[in-house]
C-alpha cells in the first residue's frame, strides 16, 4: 500500500465500482480523474472517495 498518487484519464471501461475500489488504497494523497465516460454517478464517486480517503485530494474534471 505505498501508492500515493494516481491519475486515471481517458479510460473507457472503468466503472463506478472500479473507482470505488480506490478506497482500499489508504495511502493515496492525490487522485486525478478525467474523461471517464463509463462513470454514471460522478458526484457519488467524488463523495465516496473524499469520505473514505479524507487525507486525499480528489480532482475530477
Amino acid at each position: 500500500n505505498t501508492l500515493e498518487s494516481i491519475a486515471l484519464i481517458d479510460l473507457v471501461k472503468i466503472s463506478d465500482d472500479g473507482l470505488g475500489n480506490l478506497t482500499d488504497l489508504k495511502n493515496l494523497k492525490q487522485i486525478v480523474l478525467s474523461r471517464l465516460p463509463g462513470i454514471k454517478n460522478r458526484e457519488g464517486i467524488i463523495k465516496l472517495l473524499k469520505n473514505e480517503l479524507p487525507k486525499c485530494t480528489v480532482n475530477y474534471d
